[in-house]
């Protein structure tokens, strides 16, 4: 399946009003680019959040971490059906953080509603590549002779396997 090129026009538009409203830290422009349902995870262990209010105070929280931010978007594949689109794209964030700039590579997988008159973010996942992942390879480094990553696992998940209905 395709997303048709208006489609994809209107979920590039708002993917250009997203990294507009970092631009000018305005907070409640973002807002309005989001679903109130909204649900997603940042690249932080503590950044998930479920709902708009949620979303806001993460969002608050980044932006006072911060002097500047701009989001640039590159490789943006983009598909749909009827109401919902799909995305999945590179980022690259410019940071300023106490007078010293800073670029982050990271990936954005995003559901969006389609609405008649708008579209809006209803679910959003920023990554970061897995350090001593080298090209080619499936898994982190196991060579003894390279760092390998600090992976930990968080106390508030289980490893409980979720039964539907239960």
């Amino acid at each position: 399946m395709t997303a048709d090129e208006k489609v994809r026009e209107r979920v590039i538009d708002v993917l250009n009003r997203l990294s507009e409203g970092y631009s000018k830290r305005d907070i409640d422009g973002i807002i309005a680019l989001m679903d109130l349902g909204l649900m997603g995870f940042g690249t932080g262990a503590d950044e998930r959040v479920s709902g708009v209010e949620e979303f806001r105070s993460r969002l608050e929280r980044d932006l006072s971490q911060c002097d500047e931010m701009s989001l640039y978007y590159s490789n943006v594949d983009v598909d749909g059906e009827g109401a919902v689109a799909w995305l999945a794209c590179d980022c690259r964030a410019v940071v300023v953080v106490r007078g010293i700039s800073q670029e982050i590579k990271f990936r954005l997988t995003a559901v969006l509603r389609l609405e008649k008159v708008s579209v809006r973010f209803a679910q959003l996942h920023f990554s970061l590549p897995a350090e001593g992942q080298v090209d080619g390879e499936s898994f982190p480094s196991m060579d003894a002779s390279k760092p390998r990553p600090t992976i930990s696992v968080r106390p508030d998940l289980t490893s409980e396997r979720f039964t539907p209905g239960a």
